[in-house]
């Protein structure tokens, strides 16, 4: 097959819905498909000078402007970019119903289109809190993503509380495939610690967590935490990943005078970074999935977190004490975890159940085969529309 990934997040950008495309790239392109990938730097020149000067235009106009600009300039560049294709495929796999819905116009709606729901319980409600928007910001943009997903038909959705978000969007002949997400486990499990913190753990236990540091991820409870743990003087909690709180973070910090708590910033060896920790604990408001908990548990580390998104179906099946209600203070989960640190094999038990149910269900195989499958259906679907002159 011939298959065209595209999305508004770049190659480089420290988020899962990378990670996720990258992995079927690599996936897909090693099971012998060819596999090419659009993002919006691989438009043409003039296009991304054109675009950019208009983005640049509109943030002169404050949040709302700048938001309108900056949509409509990833857009503009992944139709752009698509159409200097010298390459036609057989199907278009989209990380957001943008990119997708940019694709479909370039390739004048002649190839099946497929859109990964990445967000979580809704999109408008997470690009108004990114950006601190209310009124006409939301009105627009709820009247252009219902355009966008009206032009979609096929969906992928990385867990069933994803799926449950999307279907408000959706007209009544669209079609989701719940795919749960995945991770490579043998080469996560290989990983060899990050040789930076080797140092950190010899004397003290680490507790690790990552995401990007903004509000959804809530990295404020990460500060209570470490406040509720700052008497135990064996733990130190570190933080992998950067983000607009980070500043923020930061001071604070200094200003409570927590010195068991770290921020490692943005770490493109996480797998590593795992390897270093005792344990991973994830503590998100929202959350799609939850693909960093996957990574923890491949990692061979036992993982505790907040039930809130996708992240019960992960571990719900496992043990759903490891689980924790998002109301549940700082102080009440910091009780627990000392508990469960004076029992290194309650939490080596923990860890080995975890890694033998996301093997089973996450491992990467399995998701590519679930993908492969999903694309032929939706290839011979079309062929047969075609073939009785559905589709003109």
């Amino acid at each position: 097959m011939k298959i065209l990934l595209v999305s508004y997040m770049e190659p480089d950008a420290p988020c899962g819905v990378r990670t996720y495309y990258q992995l079927l790239r690599e996936g897909l392109a090693a099971d012998g498909h060819e596999v090419r990938l659009i993002t919006p730097l691989c438009a043409p020149y003039a296009v991304q000078w054109l675009t950019g000067g208009c983005r640049r235009l509109g943030g002169l106009g404050g949040g709302y402007a700048d938001l309108v600009a900056t949509e409509l300039k990833n857009w503009w560049r992944i139709r752009a970019a698509v159409r200097a294709l010298d390459w036609v495929p057989d199907l278009v796999h989209a990380q957001d119903v943008g990119s997708g819905t940019a694709t479909a116009a370039a390739l004048r709606h002649d190839c099946p289109v497929l859109v990964t729901a990445h967000f979580n319980e809704d999109p408008v409600d997470e690009i108004l809190d990114r950006n601190r928007l209310s009124g006409r910001p939301s009105r627009w943009l709820r009247r252009r993503l219902a355009r966008q997903f009206a032009g979609i038909r096929h969906y992928v959705a990385p867990s069933r509380h994803a799926a449950e978000g999307l279907q408000r969007w959706l007209t009544t002949d669209s079609k989701v495939n719940v795919i749960p997400n995945a991770c490579d486990f043998r080469a996560i499990g290989a990983s060899r610690p990050a040789d930076d913190l080797r140092v950190l753990g010899l004397n003290r236990k680490l507790i690790l967590s990552a995401g990007t540091l903004e509000s959804r991820k809530d990295p404020w409870f990460l500060l209570d935490l470490a406040a509720a743990l700052a008497a135990c003087d064996d733990l130190l909690m570190l933080h992998a990943g950067d983000g607009p709180l980070r500043c923020e973070l930061e001071a604070a910090i200094a200003a409570r005078k927590l010195t068991n708590i770290r921020l490692l910033g943005h770490r493109p060896d996480l797998a590593a970074v795992m390897k270093n920790a005792r344990l991973f604990i994830h503590f998100p408001q929202r959350e799609t999935f939850g693909l960093v908990v996957i990574e923890a548990i491949a990692a061979g580390v036992p993982v505790l977190a907040r039930r809130v998104g996708g992240i019960p179906e992960i571990l719900g099946r496992v043990e759903n004490t490891c689980l924790y209600e998002a109301q549940a203070p700082a102080s009440f989960v910091a009780r627990d975890i000392l508990g469960r640190m004076r029992h290194s094999g309650d939490l080596a038990r923990l860890a080995e159940e975890q890694h033998r149910e996301a093997l089973r269900r996450f491992d990467a195989p399995a998701f590519l085969q679930a993908m492969v499958e999903t694309y032929r259906r939706l290839i011979e679907s079309r062929s047969g529309l075609i073939m009785k002159g559905g589709l003109s």
